[in-house]
């Protein structure tokens, strides 16, 4: 009975009437079929995700400068923080920052305000040649797709492709959760402080401590 309980099923009928056979036929049937609707969920839920992305993370090449983001939502208070982290080839933090957001709809908006808030930082930082990455898959299709944006964020993406144009080279980069953890980090620490928050060649203790288990050996 509890197998018949997880897939949302009645009972079976009682054998005490002349109408077992057809009742009992019609709850079959019905058992059979959310059988296999479930069975079909969790071969799809098994197979490994068609889009290929990097796990860890790893440091750019030459003279680029990687800039990872990630934010934390408050779904309640309708407030995101963005965690914005600069790292160079070697792995050495460069910069990192916390800032606040409030007015956030939902945290696909607010993925995408803190993208646009790693491309600024980079702007303010003077870099020249830059890698966006971040741990959002759909804010990175859509700042890589050659369709115009019509989504509820088409605003934001519009503002960070504008923004290419004031660097020497630009590319947006999908990391796995695995290989964000740093930037992940700062969002959630972020959540402590109203207001923003900078780091200069240095952050927290432990994205710093995190950070330098992330450096190429």
């Amino acid at each position: 009975m509890q197998i018949l309980a997880s897939v949302g099923l009645p009972p079976a009928p009682a054998i005490h009437n002349s109408e077992f056979r057809e009742s009992f036929a019609t709850w079959s049937s019905t058992f059979i079929q959310a059988f296999i609707c479930e069975f079909d969920t969790l071969v799809a839920l098994s197979k490994p995700s068609p889009v290929s992305h990097v796990v860890k993370w790893s440091p750019p090449a030459g003279n680029s400068m990687k800039i990872n983001f990630d934010a934390s939502f408050n779904s309640t208070a309708c407030t995101s923080i963005s965690g914005v982290i600069a790292r160079d080839s070697q792995g050495f933090i460069l910069a990192g920052g916390t800032f606040p957001h409030t007015g956030i709809a939902d945290a696909f908006t607010a993925e995408a305000i803190a993208c646009e808030r790693a491309v600024v930082f980079a702007q303010d930082l003077g870099f020249r040649s830059i890698i966006i990455e971040g741990d959002s898959l759909s804010v990175f299709k859509k700042v890589t797709s050659v369709n115009f944006d019509k989504s509820v964020i088409s605003l934001i993406i519009c503002d960070i492709l504008s923004l290419r144009d004031l660097f020497q080279s630009v590319t947006f980069s999908f990391v796995g959760r695995q290989g964000n953890e740093v930037a992940h980090m700062l969002a959630k620490l972020g959540i402590r402080h109203t207001e923003v928050r900078i780091w200069v060649e240095e952050a927290p203790s432990s994205v710093e401590l995190l950070a330098l288990r992330e450096r190429p050996s």
